[in-house]
């Protein structure tokens, strides 16, 4: 399993800050993408976590979780020295953080995060992948990504370059809205209309549980990690 993940909850952070959490897909043979997953996320939790982390006004956080991504990338590029097997490891990295009534987010690779809000499920990245780069252009449609076969070709991760695009959004919030961060082996077994009808369903554990299932009924050819959160006031 490649994937890592981890969740922070507020009893563990600073009270201004309601969650952290945060999806990392690794790739790289030797077991490579799972060193790279695994030292991202710890290393993006450590930096998130620590005593200063959140001293900072909302205007700077997006900023902040662009650094705590970046640094996390050295971090993988420096095991890959002192490593050889390691070397030209990566990883996908989706930080998210809900704070003051809004999901800030840092983003590298095709791991995603979507909000369902109003019952509607929208994508909140976008996916730095090949066939998601020439359907924004418009050389592909949805329907023929999914079905591409180059669909795995990813063209932005953590561990590749020194210094790497790392997208930035936030996104506000209201009660009864629900956030969800997964590995591409859920949305590349099931498409966006049936992770909608899921993700209207139950709480937040039964929504993990089920997404998974369905992902694994479906094929299940890739390690699925799946986190959901649920707003419950603002």
């Amino acid at each position: 399993n490649e994937d890592s993940y981890r969740v922070v909850a507020p009893t563990d952070l600073p009270e201004n800050v309601d969650a952290i959490f945060v999806v990392a897909d690794g790739m790289g043979g030797h077991a490579a993408g799972e060193v790279a997953s695994q030292i991202t996320v710890d290393s993006v939790i450590a930096t998130l976590t620590s005593a200063v982390a959140f001293d900072i006004e909302d205007a700077d956080l997006l900023n902040a979780l662009k650094s705590a991504v970046l640094n996390a990338n050295s971090e993988v590029i420096a095991e890959g020295v002192r490593s050889p097997e390691k070397r030209g490891m990566g990883t996908t990295c989706t930080l998210g953080v809900i704070r003051g009534g809004f999901l800030y987010i840092a983003h590298i690779g095709d791991s995603r995060g979507y909000l369902l809000s109003d019952r509607v499920l929208g994508r909140i990245t976008d996916d730095h992948s090949l066939v998601e780069e020439e359907v924004r252009k418009g050389l592909l449609t949805p329907e023929e990504a999914w079905y591409d076969p180059r669909s795995n070709i990813i063209t932005r991760a953590i561990g590749l370059d020194e210094t790497p695009e790392v997208d930035t959004v936030s996104v506000a919030l209201k009660a009864g809205d629900r956030v969800m961060f997964c590995s591409d082996g859920l949305n590349s077994m099931i498409q966006d209309p049936e992770i909608e009808s899921i993700m209207n369903q139950g709480d937040a554990g039964d929504a993990v549980q089920s997404l998974i299932d369905a992902a694994n009924e479906a094929g299940g050819s890739d390690n699925v990690t799946v986190v959901v959160a649920d707003v419950v006031s603002q």
